[in-house]
This record gives C-alpha cells, structure tokens and sequence, in this order.
C-alpha cells in the first residue's frame, strides 16, 4: 500500500465528525484535528506504520461497548440492546483512508456486481426504494404484462456480528485484492478485547472471536464485499427473474417500438435482503442458494421475520421447499402471504403490492396529528412549536413520503393541526392566511410541499446522474414513454394533459415532472 501524504491525512482529519464518542484513550476527533506541527508528523509516521506492517498497536484492539437499549423493556437480555463499539479514533481515521481508497477503486472498475446498493460511492436507498416502487406499479398497472410476482423479505439476525474472518478473507481473495491489504483487514479484527460499558462500571474484558464491529467505518463496504458471491450467484443463476419492460417509440411511420428489459432476481441495501421472482419454484430456488450460503458463512436467517408476498391470491399458507444440497438438509419452510391491501415495510418505507397510498397518507396524517396533540397542552412558545415543526416532523414525512408525492392541497392538509397550533401559540386568529404565517412571523417555517418536492427532484437526480444507475434510468424514462406514447423525453413535454390518468397517479418520476411543472422547475435529462 502506498504511504499516506500529509495532505491525504489532513483531508481525512479534517473531513472526521465532530461530538462523537472517543475509545477507551478519550482521545476525541476534535483534538485530531488541532494537531501541528511534530504532533501532526508523529500521527502521519503512525498511520503509515500501519499501513507498511499492515497491522495496528495491540492498544488499538481495547474497545468498549456501548448497549444501546431497544425501544422496550430490557429484562436483563443483551438481545434487547443495540451494541455500538467504541474505537480509538486514531485506528478509525487509518481506517478511513483504506476505506476511501478501496471504495473508489471498487466503484470505478465495478468490481462488485451482486448489486447491493450500499458501501460504495454513490450508494443510497433511493434506487432499492425506487425499484420496488416500479416493479409493484408495472404488476398492478401494466395489463399486458402477465407476470407473476414473488417477493421474500429476509431478516439475517446478528448479521455483522456473525461474519466468518476464514470465509470473509476467502472473499477478498476472491476479488484479487492484494495480501497485504488483505492481512491488514483481517487483522483489525483478530485479537480483540472488549469492556461492556454499564451502570456500575466497565466489566472486565472478554476476547472477541468473531464477527465485525459496527463502529468500524470499514464494516459497510466489507460486509458488501461478504455478501457479494451470493448476490451474484442469485444474479446468475435466475432463470426466471422477474423483467421490468419497457418500450420506447422510436418513430411513427411505420410505428417502431425498441424493448427494454431490467431482470430483477434481488433487491439488496447492506443486510435487508428481499428476494423478488415471477414463480414460487424461482423464489424456493433462490430461497436454497441463500439458506446454502448463510450454513456455509456460519449465519443465521430469522425465518420467522420472513414476509412474503405475491401477486397470486393464496388464503392458506404456502410451503416452499428446499432443494436437496450437502449444506442443508432437506427441508421446507412454511409462510403466508400478506393480502394485496396489506401494507409492508422496506427500507423504513411502506408499500403495499395494490399500489395505494392511502396507508401511506393515514400514516402521514395520524403522524402530524398525534405531534400536534402532544404539543398542544405544553407551555411552548411558538418559536419551539415551529422548531419541532422544522426538524422534526418534516424530516420523518420526507422519509415517508420517498415513493408518494401527493398534491400540494393534500399536503396542506396533512399538515395543518401543526399549523393551526403555530398559530395558536403565536396568538394569531386561526383564519390568518398562510402566506402570513410563512413571512411575519419572526422565524421562519418551512413549506412542507417544496420541501418534500426537492427531496424527489434530489433523489431521482441522483439516479439519472450516476452511472451504475444508467440502466434503471432508461427503464423509469422508456417506461414513461410507452405510457404517454411519444418518442420525446417526458421532460419536454405538457403532462397536464395526463394528470387524472389513474395509472400515473402514484407513479413517482410522473408525479415529479409534474409537479416542477406546476412550479416552472425544468428538468434536463441526460442518460
């Protein structure tokens, strides 16, 4: 590995968070980045040791634990906590620049192809969430595709904590990276003590013996880079995925359409994977590659979180078998499918395979007003209401709303207990137009509707404007065009004219060409 330079190493310094917890040292990232002169130098000569012996101090592997407790009640299980290990950030800033070089040159030459939209450059929920989205409206919309749909929602429990150093050095060797980078990551992780910080102290060390710590900022891209001969092997071999189609027109005398077709076996982001075919013999195919895969890496697949799916009607349980291998023995795993107007989480956001929104908007509106009746009887001046109001409600409905974008009225309404209690807090009449409540008052509230708008403009240019992202790009564009019918990019065109289709109605990229529309925003696709 070539050595650090000294601005590399001020870049990493600099770039690290502030208001973090430090390791067992206290030494935080603030005092990092105040270093100087020969203290600045000896930490460069440190990081670049480790780096040339392709190990770290013995210090380095003390960590401490932090339990973190669940949502409920504890009863004395470490299973109802979340575990967050707390590094030396020194080791984490070496780290960080193994990180930023091997993640850029995984990226560039796209060596990892299982496609897990997580570790990487560029990658974020937007494409897994967006797809889902697109492969739900095509089944319920698109008459002519008769498609079957088959979706598997697994839960790896323990994921990181599971992980086989034997089998993930295996994998790195697999991706030819050099041995000396290879020794360097095993070695983070092998002998290791921990202290499990609690009410009474820190407890006595324990060896740890497998698995990765989650405060590491190496672990994202190395569990993507565990989990990839799976994902290409689910890519490979699925003989019957199912196929976004699209068609583009390409002219009008004679009319000529061009195919496009995006097989989707999987859809992956870190750990949550969901397992998408247009057969149940596909879905009990790719549920024994996984089940081979996770007795082989030593994991463990929490079947009873398993949701399934599917766009053919079954009252009773299905019964999916298990082809014969040597690593597993044989065996069936039972499940039943939620109905069509049952909603489902991915990803922290909600989809149901009708394609409605209403839950989506019960949600949203049982959110704000819920906020608002907690808010009410508290002696809160309407500064802080509009505070919460900014920071925190609006951010928990942008996350909600990442596939649904509802017209402004909606979205006014949706809102509006909040404002109503703004009002009432600033002592204002509760007819006092909006437009007076957004510029009189002296602080400043955010318009809900343009915010969520930005998001989706944001998000999908994302999605046109990455490369890896280029084929899903030209399906969300051509699949357009074949609703709208025209050979010209539905960006250029009036799309009023198509606003009460029913199909379009919660199809994300209309409703946000659309909606820019309505507000002058241009979009100018390049894909």
């Amino acid at each position: 590995m070539s050595p650090i330079l000294d601005d590399e190493w001020m870049i990493i310094l600099q770039s690290m968070p502030n208001n973090k917890a430090s390791g067992p040292s206290k030494i935080s990232y603030e005092m990092l980045k105040h270093l100087t002169g020969e203290a600045f130098n000896l930490s460069l000569v440190l990081a670049n040791a480790c780096l040339t012996h392709s190990d770290i101090p013995a210090d380095w592997r003390e960590a401490l634990v932090y339990p973190i407790p669940k949502p409920h009640e504890f009863d004395a299980q470490l299973k109802n906590t979340r575990p967050i290990t707390l590094l030396e950030t020194v080791r984490k800033c070496v780290v960080k620049v193994v990180t930023t070089r091997l993640s850029k040159i995984l990226a560039d030459n796209q060596i990892l192809q299982g496609g897990n939209f997580a570790g990487l450059p560029g990658g974020s929920t937007d494409i897994p969430i967006k797809m889902l989205d697109a492969i739900i409206h095509q089944r319920h919309f698109d008459k002519t595709d008769d498609q079957e749909l088959w979706i598997v929602s697994q839960d790896i429990s323990k994921a990181f904590n599971l992980i086989d150093l034997n089998m993930f050095k295996l994998a790195l060797i697999r991706l030819h990276i050099p041995p000396l980078l290879i020794k360097f990551i095993i070695n983070l992780f092998t002998r290791r003590n921990n202290k499990i910080i609690t009410h009474y102290g820190d407890t006595s060390g324990y060896r740890v013996r497998i698995g990765i710590d989650q405060g590491e900022i190496i672990f994202p891209l190395l569990w993507v880079i565990y989990l990839n001969p799976l994902l290409t092997t689910l890519n490979r071999e699925a003989s019957n995925p199912f196929i976004l189609k699209s068609s583009a027109l390409l002219d009008y005398s004679p009319i000529e359409y061009e195919q496009h077709n995006l097989p989707i076996s999987h859809i992956t982001f870190m750990d949550d994977s969901t397992l998408i075919a247009s057969s149940k013999r596909e879905i009990e195919d790719r549920l024994s590659i996984t089940a081979k895969f996770y007795t082989l890496n030593n994991t463990q697949a929490n079947s009873a979180k398993y949701i399934l799916l599917s766009s053919e009607q079954f009252s009773q349980t299905i019964v999916f078998d298990f082809f014969p291998s040597p690593l597993i023995q044989p065996c069936t795993l039972t499940l039943k499918a939620l109905a069509l107007s049952k909603s489902f989480r991915f990803l922290g956001v909600w989809f149901c395979l009708s394609a409605s929104s209403r839950f989506v908007h019960d949600q949203s509106t049982s959110m704000v007003k819920d906020m608002a009746a907690l808010l009410s009887p508290k002696k809160l001046l309407a500064q802080h209401v509009a505070y919460l109001y900014n920071v925190v409600l609006l951010p928990r409905l942008e996350f909600r709303l990442q596939t649904t974008l509802f017209a402004e009225s909606t979205i006014k309404r949706m809102v509006s207990p909040m404002l109503s209690l703004i009002r009432q807090k600033a002592g204002l009449a509760s007819v006092t137009p909006l437009s007076a409540l957004f510029t009189l008052l002296p602080f400043s509230i955010q318009q809900a509707f343009g915010r969520f708008l930005s998001s989706h403009v944001a998000s999908w240019k994302k999605i046109f404007s990455h490369p890896l992202h280029k084929t899903f790009a030209n399906y969300m564009i051509t699949y357009l065009q074949s609703f709208l019918d025209c050979d010209a990019c539905p960006s250029t065109i009036d799309l009023e004219p198509w606003s009460h289709t029913f199909s379009l109605r919660t199809h994300s990229l209309f409703n946000s060409l659309l909606f820019s529309s309505r507000l002058n925003i241009t979009w100018s696709l390049l894909f």
